[in-house]
């Protein structure tokens, strides 16, 4: 009777789910009586047709693999906890983090996953340093090797090698809603002077403020501190527009973040700046301060990345404050696979960066001798730059760039640019970059022309933290690289 290999099967099981009832009522103290109902049943299915005992087979077949893969969950669940039985927090119930407190790794994934969206990459504002309470500091160190071969025709040839920048930082989560930094630099053959220094604390209704002395919230480039900008050198419309320090200014901003949904971030800020900066105004001498605004969206999944803003400040660029210095920026950064080497500066296999400048600048030429009556003279300049890169190997970059600017004082003298860079991580942080870049500036006011040729070759070593945290991130990836 029991050649049948069906009926061999159907005798197996019909034997485990014996032994099983009897295991479990013993394990509740309850008489093992139900061993016979078990035996019956299989019983009464032996006197079934084999199509019959089939179907039965494959339903036992079934509930034993669900079985099995309940036991693995278990065996992986911390403490051997069954899944089911773990504390779960709903987004509508869960305990909100601290300030930039981290999900759990795949927390969002697995919501969006449950809702039938694409994964999502998200985690909060990158303000704590992984506990919850303070202070806790941490101290680092850049060093930043530059050499450079120029060749402009009639200038001659240039060779340097030079530390561009050797660089002390230190930043501490005082508490958890408290977050400071501060970076000491010393440029090449220059003395010791304080880079930035900021605290940035989190507020009633989930608003941020930030004060201090620092890269403000302008453009996309301006807030990215040098050792991690995608290219060795600065872009032709930012030094043309703000100088190579660039919009480092004392400044107080306040801003909030919106998660609009999942993977969906809006941000909005608004900031009073000291007007620092002696390229775009007059120095701190100047009698009234610059006010500027700022609004950027970020949407990221695991495949697909998109940042994009605007930006425009005001101020007067002389120290009556009778001439004005306007300016606005407009930046788009697009990403695709964003977390092929996740943990490092740039993680994207591919990034496009570009961002569109804008100035206004008030001049006062010349005077009326007669009548003393002064003349003012506006000018209106665009500029822009564009960098794509490919990271076609983990740590290994390829990127290609264009620059154009007009003149910050003359619209009429423009100047522009075409480089191709290669970069390797050896570290998440620290690099080693080449570049090469064509260069094609007007005639200045000597009436000399600049066109040709240089190459520069970055050896950057970053121990440690060498950024202030990004003020209201609207990219998860951002919040990673520290």
């Amino acid at each position: 009777m029991l050649d049948s290999p069906i009926l061999l099967a159907t005798a197996g099981l019909a034997c485990l789910n014996l032994g099983t009832a009897v295991a479990a009522q013993t394990a509740s103290g309850a008489p093992p009586s139900v061993g016979a109902s078990v035996l019956h049943t299989s019983s009464a299915s032996g006197a079934q047709d084999p199509e019959a005992l089939k179907r039965e087979l494959e339903d036992m077949r079934r509930r034993m693999e669900g079985l099995e893969k309940r036991l693995r969950d278990i065996e992986r669940s911390p403490e051997g906890k069954p899944p089911e039985t773990a504390s779960v927090q709903t987004p509508s119930t869960a305990t909100p983090p601290t300030l930039g407190e981290a999900q759990p790794a795949g927390a969002s994934e697995s919501r969006s996953m449950a809702a039938g969206v694409p994964a999502i990459v998200d985690a909060e504002p990158g303000l704590q340093l992984g506990h919850d309470d303070g202070p806790h500091v941490r101290v680092g160190a850049n060093f930043d090797l530059l050499g450079a071969y120029r060749n402009f025709g009639f200038r001659g040839e240039q060779r340097q090698l030079i530390a561009r920048e050797v660089e002390l930082a230190a930043e501490a989560q005082v508490t958890p809603w408290l977050y400071g930094s501060i970076f000491l630099t010393r440029p090449d053959g220059g003395v010791v002077t304080l880079e930035e220094a900021t605290a940035t604390a989190r507020l009633p209704g989930d608003f941020r403020l930030r004060a201090g002395f620092y890269r403000v919230e302008f453009g996309w480039l301006n807030t990215i501190h040098e050792p991690e900008r995608p290219q060795v050198s600065l872009p032709l419309p930012i030094t043309e527009f703000f100088g190579d320090q660039q919009l480092r200014e004392g400044a107080v901003t306040i801003g909030k973040r919106f998660q609009l949904a999942p993977g969906h971030r809006l941000a909005f800020s608004g900031s009073i700046w000291n007007g620092d900066n002696e390229v775009v105004f007059s120095g701190r001498n100047n009698r009234t301060k610059p006010v500027a605004g700022k609004v950027e969206y970020g949407f990221q999944t695991a495949h697909f990345g998109l940042q994009t803003g605007l930006s425009a400040y005001t101020g007067k660029s002389d120290k009556l404050g009778r001439l004005s210095s306007s300016g606005a920026a407009a930046h788009f950064n697009l990403f695709i696979d964003p977390t092929f080497n996740g943990g490092y500066d740039y993680p994207s296999r591919f990034s496009l960066f570009s961002e569109l400048l804008f100035s206004s600048r008030q001049s006062n030429p010349f005077a009326d001798n007669i009548t003393g009556e002064n003349y003012r003279q506006t000018n209106k300049a665009i500029g822009g730059w564009m960098l794509a890169d490919y990271q076609f190997f983990p740590s290994h970059h390829l990127a290609v760039g264009l620059e154009y600017t007009q003149g910050a004082l003359d619209r009429s003298k423009t100047a522009k640019a075409y480089s191709t860079n290669y970069s390797w991580y050896f570290t998440p942080h620290s690099r080693i970059q080449l570049q090469g870049r064509y260069i094609d500036r007007d005639p200045d006011e000597s009436g000399l022309k600049l066109r040709g040729f240089e190459a520069l070759l970055q050896w950057n070593i970053v121990l440690g933290p060498h950024n202030e945290r990004s003020f209201l991130p609207v990219l998860a990836y951002r919040e990673e690289i520290h």
